[in-house]
């Protein structure tokens, strides 16, 4: 399973957080997506199809600007979910 993990660039509020997650889970093969509000931060979590492009556009669909930080394989159960306080 691939994580892709996003930097928010604009103001993050609750609202657009769920924004963020609901259009994240939209995208094809995507098994979970969670946002970081304290953190401005953006996780989605799919199969090998899903790029961070992809991402970050569905994103930007938002009116919300991010960029990638991070595309990990992640494998262990226990990476599946960020553990960042603050994540809906």
């Amino acid at each position: 399973m691939k994580k892709i993990t996003m930097n928010i660039n604009d103001k993050l509020n609750n609202k657009k957080a769920m924004e963020i997650r609901t259009s994240l889970s939209d995208l094809s093969g995507v098994v979970s997506a969670d946002v970081a509000v304290l953190d401005a931060k953006a996780y989605a979590y799919a199969g090998d199809k899903l790029t961070p492009e992809a991402a970050v556009a569905k994103v930007l669909e938002t009116g919300i600007s991010a960029s990638v930080v991070k595309e990990e394989y992640i494998s262990d159960a226990s990476d599946f979910k960020s553990p960042i306080q603050g994540t809906l």
